[in-house]
C-alpha cells in the first residue's frame, strides 16, 4: 500500500524530523517480511537507478512505522524494518 506524502508530512510535523522518502519506504518495507529475499527496484531514468542504493540505506525512524500502523495504513501485525 503506497504511503501518501501527506502521511509522511504529518509524521514529520509530529516528530520534528524530515519525512522519509517514498522510494526509501517502498524499497525497505517489503524486506522486513521474512518471506521476502529480494526487491527489484524499477527505474525509468539512470538517475533513479543510481539513487536506489541510497534509498535502501536511508534511515527511517521506528516511529514512522508505528505511525503507519496506528492509522492503520499498514497492518498492525506487519513486520517493519529496524
Amino acid at each position: 500500500m503506497p504511503v501518501d506524502s501527506s502521511s509522511r508530512r504529518q509524521l514529520a510535523n509530529t516528530t520534528r524530523s524530515p519525512p522519509p522518502s517514498g522510494p526509501s519506504t517502498a524499497l525497505q518495507f517489503p524486506l522486513a517480511q521474512p518471506a521476502v529475499i529480494s526487491v527489484i527496484a524499477a527505474a525509468v531514468r539512470t538517475s533513479e537507478a543510481s539513487a536506489n542504493p541510497a534509498h535502501m540505506q536511508a534511515p527511517i525512524p521506528a516511529v514512522f512505522w508505528s505511525h503507519l500502523k496506528s492509522k492503520p495504513l499498514i497492518d498492525p501485525e506487519a513486520p517493519t524494518p529496524g
